[in-house]
């Protein structure tokens, strides 16, 4: 299928902004091929303070060669393999700080 690309803003306040997000804090590739699609660009606007998260089954230091201007954490794993969202779930809390994890009880806007 074709590239594409959805996101969420999370706040402790009500969210009003509906444009898109130019610069993310945390972004999840569900395709590692995606890294090196032109058109898809999945970490355009990523900064040294943002969090990448890729569905592969190649290590990070590989991944992180598909775009060396990226300075940012990347983590990386193969859930398509696991079958399981909760494999997702404990992926996350066991490599993510429990600062970063409360962002999920903030309200949610969708775009």
């Amino acid at each position: 299928g074709a590239p594409m690309s959805a996101f969420t803003r999370i706040a402790r306040e009500p969210i009003h902004e509906r444009g898109a997000i130019a610069q993310p804090d945390l972004v999840v590739v569900a395709d590692d091929t995606l890294l090196t699609d032109l058109a898809a660009q999945p970490l355009a606007g990523c900064d040294a303070s943002c969090t990448v998260l890729i569905n592969s089954t190649k290590a990070e230091t590989e991944l992180r060669q598909a775009d060396a201007s990226y300075a940012g954490r990347l983590l990386a794993a193969d859930f398509t393999a696991s079958h399981s969202d909760m494999d997702f779930v404990r992926f996350c809390k066991k490599r993510l700080s429990s600062a970063e994890l409360v962002e999920s009880q903030y309200s949610i806007g969708c775009g």
